[in-house]
């Protein structure tokens, strides 16, 4: 920099100045008050002066950068004196910043989405690249859809688009998949939710939410009930199918059969859902399969079962039920009026649990099948199960060493 202000130094009456310089990082070249200086002291005859100064940064959380570099741009000299407005843009997918003027523009243009900021507009605004379908749309004046998948936004980009969706009121579809999105843009998202009332389908797939993002995005769902489809499969989280079933179950009053058997629902994570079997008060029968879930998911799962009247096939097989989640079960058949198939095999449960079914089903006659093969019920219990009632299957089992079903 210094060589080049003594060759700038030769030029004291410089009319036009165009620069365009790649910086490793941000430096002096950036500084709007150093030109201002510069310029008022040797320039005394520039008329126009464009630039365009680019960098890469790795802080891609924070663009707080944006407003510093763009406020020396906005004093008087800048925009009263010579009337030169400045722009400044980061671009997520290559986490390039770039500082420009408007007459330099023209030469800058990109497909990709940025975040910009101008010395007479110090209000961030999200630009994306338009598809087709877009195009048409806003032609139309019926925008409703934004397909946004693999663009890169990650969380900085997410805030913004937040930001329009707590006051827009026409958009019902945004898809935001393989977007980098993290924790931070989930809870972006999730407060726009809240308020929210137009958007009814969010897809974020192939991002980059954990637990904790996903746990914003499902502690919304008692204020916003307009909803009806949230995607999250293949993100790192944990929740994702609970959410996502959360959803289903309570806007679909039509569904019949919800299987998330391979899904990596924990007992932690039926809870996200439970509340919602239970409020499901329609009259369409049920079906219900569920995996990777032991005995305290089992007692969330009871507490939704007392006082649902549609569930009439509930599939636990493969988990880690024991003896605790079968009395958990067995109380709730002693009062349930609707359950007629219960699939257990393949737990954990012994005899004390079988017992404890024994004496449900004494006073449950809605219950046709109950299937506890592969369990640890001893034998002798399960040919005495098996003869006083034939509702019981208990003596086939599945074999993992050889892939067949034996008995």
């Amino acid at each position: 920099m210094e060589d080049f202000k003594c060759l700038l130094l030769l030029t004291p009456s410089l009319v036009h100045l165009k620069l365009v310089s790649s910086r490793s990082k941000i430096d002096s070249i950036f500084d709007g008050s150093y030109w201002e200086q510069f310029i008022q002291n040797n320039l005394f005859s520039l008329s126009k002066f464009q630039f365009l100064f680019t960098c890469y940064t790795n802080n891609s959380d924070d663009i707080s950068f944006l407003d510093s570099l763009i406020l020396p741009f906005q004093s008087s000299f800048w925009l009263n004196v010579k009337h030169w407005v400045v722009f400044c843009d980061y671009i997520p997918r290559q986490s390039e910043i770039r500082l420009y003027t408007t007459s330099a523009s023209n030469d800058i243009k990109t497909r990709s989405p940025k975040l910009e900021v101008s010395s007479i507009n110090s209000k961030y605004r999200l630009l994306l690249y338009s598809n087709e379908d877009m195009d048409y749309n806003s032609r139309e004046g019926t925008l409703t859809t934004l397909y946004l998948s693999n663009n890169q936004i990650s969380d900085i980009g997410a805030q913004h688009l937040a930001d329009t969706l707590q006051n827009h009121q026409t958009i019902t579809g945004l898809n935001l998949s393989q977007n980098q999105i993290g924790e931070r843009g989930a809870q972006h998202l999730a407060d726009a939710l809240k308020n929210n009332k137009t958007l009814k389908i969010l897809i974020l797939p192939y991002n980059e939410i954990n637990d904790i993002g996903v746990q914003y995005l499902a502690n919304i769902l008692q204020d916003n009930t307009t909803l009806e489809e949230l995607k999250l499969n293949n993100t790192l989280s944990g929740y994702c199918a609970a959410v996502e079933a959360t959803i289903e179950l309570r806007n679909n009053k039509t569904i019949t059969r919800l299987n998330l058997w391979e899904k990596t629902i924990g007992d932690e994570e039926v809870q996200h859902f439970v509340n919602a079997l239970e409020n499901n008060r329609v009259s369409y029968h049920h079906s219900f399969c569920l995996s990777h879930t032991g005995d305290n998911g089992v007692k969330y799962l009871c507490d939704a079962l007392r006082n649902n009247i549609t569930l009439v096939e509930l599939n636990l097989g493969y988990n880690q039920i024991g003896d605790i989640g079968a009395q958990y079960l067995a109380d709730t058949l002693k009062k349930n009026e609707t359950l007629m198939t219960l699939n257990l095999e393949l737990n954990q449960i012994g005899d004390a649990g079988a017992q404890q079914f024994a004496f449900a089903l004494k006073n449950n006659k809605i219950l046709k099948d109950l299937r506890l093969d592969g369990n640890k019920i001893s034998t002798e219990l399960q040919n005495r199960l098996e003869t006083e009632d034939k509702r019981f299957c208990l003596t086939i089992y599945y074999d993992p060493d050889l892939y067949s079903y034996k008995k």
